[in-house]
């Protein structure tokens, strides 16, 4: 409990707690541990940074009347972190420049120095002490040249007009031949395509032949065709109606058959039923007088017995069998009766029932319902104070994000501010750095044209010397294609031995041991 509070104190007291961008505590003690060398300030001021503006200031001093602790925060951090930023380029500057303390002489003069001095250099002397050897090398260029075209004049003379005799026949010949060759070919090639159009009509014609008797026979085909069908559906017609004609005879000679059986049904009927009725009459009892069948009865049934007692033994037998057939027809019927009672008792019995169950469910579907809308309502009403609730503390939110955004954006504001102050100050330091360098650079570009119009000066002349020398060498060449052309004119063969032996050079060893191709002062 005692460190969180420490704790708390602690945090409480440091005046960059809750900064809202990263800051880190500078530690000065190496940045500025050699602030008052030479090269410290040397690097100030090729950096133009003022060394009073790296003094520490403390979080007090960027306090104002209508400002945030937060805007104070991020000014103090700013303002740090420039500052660090400015050490650690003036250490990275004072790191690069020499060790023994500061240097008059920047690194662009020296370099303009070093150019200078390299102008001094043997290389063009060196370069000038060549032209004797190129000299002669082009006179043994001139020989070496000349050599092979003369030598060939001199060894080809004897022969040269045979040889272009027997040259010019020759071609002649061989543009007879090729003459002669390319009209052979031409011929040939004419006959080739002569019979090649012979070929390609005839098979022309071959062709549409075939195609006309190829049509001619695909309607002969159609038209049989056509015929054969045509007959086909006149038999299928006729035996359609063949078939037709026999089915509704068939169907006739049935339906009257069917009525034919009926008849004799009906009339079988009516004979059973009247065998029946007669039957009906001659069994009645005798009690019903009114009845001729009775009668009928009883004159046959004394002419079959004989006497009258058998008769009336008969009789009673017979009316005790019905009367019990009666009574027994009589106890069925009343127990029927009574079931039928019993089951519409039994039906109201359950009709009632049913009435009270669907009266009780009713009823509790009505209580259920009333419970129901009243859970409604006490939800709704709950709901409806939630979502108050919930209004109320989005409210309370949006009006503390309105306040944190409106502080994040003052904050963010006040950083651009910062950075874009310190990018301007940074561009104007930059820009006077631009400027001192381009004055020293002007400077060494004036030196460095000044010493390449003098190694061109050199160059030119040197260039001039060269240039006279190689014009020597090609006019030598030209005048010796000249005279190599002369001697093919005017078939001068002995010119060409006298050509060898002027431009043959003397060869002699040099004085200091190595021997060269030199030119001879008379050639």
């Amino acid at each position: 409990m005692e460190t969180h509070e420490s704790k708390k104190s602690s945090s409480s007291k440091d005046p960059m707690s809750g900064c809202p961008i990263n800051f880190k505590k500078i530690d000065e003690s190496e940045l500025l541990a050699d602030a008052r060398s030479p090269r410290f300030l040397l690097a100030c001021k090729r950096l133009r940074i003022d060394p009073l503006e790296l003094r520490s200031r403390s979080f007090d001093s960027f306090k104002d009347k209508n400002i945030s602790i937060q805007k104070q925060q991020v000014r103090y951090a700013m303002h740090e972190r420039s500052r660090f930023q400015k050490l650690r380029s003036i250490n990275e500057c004072r790191f690069s420049l020499t060790s023994n303390g500061a240097n008059r002489t920047s690194p662009i003069d020296t370099v303009s120095i070093r150019l200078a001095r390299t102008l001094s250099n043997s290389w063009i002397g060196s370069e000038l002490s060549k032209t004797g050897p190129i000299v002669q090398k082009g006179k043994s260029e001139v020989y070496m040249t000349a050599l092979k075209p003369l030598k060939e004049i001199a060894a080809q003379a004897a022969n040269f007009s045979r040889q272009g005799l027997e040259s010019s026949e020759e071609k002649i010949t061989h543009k007879q031949d090729c003459r002669k060759d390319y009209l052979k070919k031409q011929a040939v090639e004419f006959a080739r395509r002569k019979e090649r159009t012979e070929k390609l009509r005839a098979l022309q014609s071959e062709q549409e032949q075939a195609i006309k008797t190829r049509e001619e026979e695909r309607s002969i085909r159609r038209d049989a065709y056509f015929g054969s069908w045509k007959a086909e559906l006149g038999q299928k017609k006729t035996l359609l109606n063949h078939r037709s004609m026999s089915v509704q005879s068939r169907l006739a000679r049935l339906a009257q058959e069917k009525e034919e059986e009926a008849q004799k049904l009906q009339e079988s009927l009516s004979r059973r039923q009247t065998a029946i009725t007669l039957q009906q009459e001659l069994f009645r009892p005798s009690t019903c007088p009114k009845r001729d069948g009775a009668a009928a009865y009883n004159s046959l049934s004394v002419s079959m017995a004989g006497t009258a007692d058998e008769t009336a033994k008969w009789r009673r037998e017979r009316t005790a069998q019905r009367a019990a057939e009666h009574s027994k027809q009589l106890v069925s019927e009343f127990k029927k009766q009574q079931q039928e009672f019993e089951r519409k008792l039994n039906e109201r019995k359950q009709a009632k029932d049913i009435a009270k169950v669907r009266k009780a469910k009713e009823v509790m579907l009505r209580e259920k319902i009333v419970s129901i809308r009243k859970r409604a309502k006490e939800i709704m009403q709950e709901r409806t104070e939630g979502t108050l609730e919930h209004l109320q503390r989005a409210d309370q939110k949006l009006a503390d994000l309105k306040i944190r955004t409106k502080r994040t954006l003052d904050v963010k504001n006040e950083m651009e501010r910062l950075r874009y102050e310190q990018a301007l100050e940074k561009i104007e330091r930059q820009k006077a750095i631009q400027q001192c360098e381009a004055v020293a650079l002007e400077k060494v570009h004036d030196q460095m044209d000044r010493d390449k119009e003098e190694r061109d000066r050199i160059l030119q002349n040197l260039l001039r010397e060269r240039h006279m020398i190689s014009t020597h060498v090609r006019l030598q060449k030209e005048r010796i294609q000249e005279e190599i052309l002369n001697i093919h004119q005017k078939k001068t063969w002995h010119r060409a031995q006298q050509l060898v032996v002027e431009l043959k050079p003397n060869y002699r060893e040099d004085t200091c041991g190595s021997s060269a191709l030199k030119l001879n002062a008379s050639g």
